[in-house]
């Protein structure tokens, strides 16, 4: 903007040049109108001379992230003290998605619709910082390339000042410029220690209500969707039955191990379909009769079934189910006196269950 200003300047100079000369040939009335004349004129190109560039706006840009991120205004902030004055306008649309990843951090993606080139990513643990490199992604997308016969010439680079023994030296510029690109993803194990409470349908006249710990174990390699999970678990359920006279309660005790894979839904979801069996007893014990007996019998039966799991936080799983059960022999309960049949075994019954647990990935 200087050489600009200068122009009027002289110009004005040799206004008061001119005035002067006539002033001294023709008076003093006629040089001060001549002066005033032609300063008028050039005033208005002075002042708009010394109008700042337009700033093109940001109107093409798409923001989204999680509350707890940034919002659009201190993005837009961010690339706009970064960004040189330009005429030009900019008509691509610039896209920014931030969502949060199931380790916990955040992941954001830039893409430039309308332009040739590669998404960017990337991650960190702070929102915060995902923003500013994306802004310094966008910053580096609009600006301008110069054209070759305005880039200067390259000047020899300084030679570098010896260190002084015991320190480490500076970085580099391109290890900085390195240091910028987003880290890889990586495969790891997860863990998780539950508790389920569910109801089934092993008894045709009552509800049966059980509970049950497990523990599970996954390993998700590095950008695949589906993970190998192994669940061992133990529990209980119980259900009462009538006989005349007195009752009768019935209870379930097994250890359960379960093949699964956990399938990535998206949005921390994830779909867990699961094969395979258990292995345990079940006690039956009778009471208010003339003769109270308790008996136990093997049961053995197989399992399949699926559900979902919701990561709510990189700590905290949720999760639904719905199991098969189909026991291998169909195990049956009399009692005597007079011999009435208890109980028999469906060929197979559902389960219905919900879970909390707690995530720890290594």
């Amino acid at each position: 903007m200087a050489p600009s200003r200068r122009i009027p300047e002289a110009v004005a100079g040799g206004v008061a040049l001119l005035g002067g000369m006539a002033w001294s040939s023709q008076g003093q009335g006629a040089g001060a109108l001549s002066t005033l004349a032609l300063t008028a004129l050039l005033l208005p190109t002075s002042a708009a001379a010394a109008e700042p560039d337009h700033l093109d706006h940001l109107d093409h840009l798409d923001y989204q992230a999680p509350k707890e991120c940034p919002a659009k205004d201190e993005l837009v902030r961010a690339i706009e003290a970064r960004t040189a004055p330009s005429r030009a306008e900019d008509m691509r649309t610039f896209r920014i998605v931030i969502e949060r990843a199931p380790a916990g951090d955040f992941v954001g993606r830039l893409d430039v619709l309308g332009a040739s080139g590669v998404p960017r990513v990337t991650r960190a643990a702070d929102c915060a910082a995902v923003v500013k490199t994306l802004a310094l992604f966008v910053v580096i997308a609009r600006t301008p390339e110069e054209p070759p016969d305005m880039v200067p010439p390259a000047s020899p680079s300084p030679s570098p000042s010896p260190v002084p023994p015991g320190t480490t030296p500076p970085p580099s510029p391109r290890a900085l410029v390195v240091a910028t690109h987003p880290p890889r993803a990586t495969s790891r194990f997860r863990y998780t220690a539950a508790v389920r409470a569910s109801l089934s349908t092993a008894s045709s006249s009552e509800v049966t209500t059980g509970v049950r710990v497990q523990s599970e174990l996954s390993w998700r390699a590095a950008g695949l969707p589906v993970a190998p999970l192994v669940r061992l678990s133990y529990g209980t359920a119980t259900f009462d039955t009538a006989v005349e006279p007195g009752n009768a309660s019935f209870r379930f005790r097994t250890g359960r191990l379960e093949a699964c894979a956990a399938i990535d839904l998206g949005r921390h979801v994830d779909l867990v379909p699961c094969v395979g069996g258990e292995l345990g007893d079940l006690v039956a014990n009778t009471s208010n009769r003339p003769i109270a007996v308790r008996t136990a019998t093997r049961w053995e039966a197989m399992t399949a079934g699926g559900g979902v799991r919701w990561s709510v936080l990189p700590w905290l799983a949720l999760g639904a189910d719905l199991v098969a059960v189909i026991p291998f022999t169909r195990k049956q309960f009399a009692v005597v006196e007079p011999v009435h049949r208890v109980y028999a075994a469906p060929p197979a019954f559902v389960e219905m269950g919900a879970l909390a647990g707690v995530n720890a990935d290594f």
